[in-house]
């Protein structure tokens, strides 16, 4: 399928527009809290930013086609094009300013 061919370097997303894409699993206690924040925060900031959660625990082969390796991987698409990423530790607060200026600039 095409779809998951463009997802094979982990650099490119299958949709057109936005898209952020958290890479996770049920084990990994950092990617239990910050998922339900970025929700949080994202939807109401940018209702038109798609919002992806990837369990690499239930689907390791996707997980690793798009060669994340480490939890929690968390990337900002728009139009397919991979412009943010952020691996295993990171400042919550200074990524989603970062995907606000991002966002600003595509909106």
């Amino acid at each position: 399928m095409d779809n998951d061919k463009s997802l094979d370097t982990g650099t490119q997303s299958a949709s057109k527009g936005a898209e952020l894409i958290m890479y996770g699993g049920q084990n990994c206690g950092v990617c239990q809290v910050v998922w339900p924040k970025l929700q949080q925060q994202l939807s109401t900031r940018w209702p038109d930013l798609t919002l992806r959660y990837i369990d690499c625990e239930k689907d390791p082969q996707a997980c690793a086609q798009s060669q994340v390796f480490s939890l929690p991987v968390v990337r900002l698409f728009f139009d397919g094009q991979l412009f943010l990423e952020k691996i295993q530790v990171f400042s919550l607060g200074r990524f989603i300013e970062e995907i606000d200026h991002l966002c600003h600039q595509y909106y």
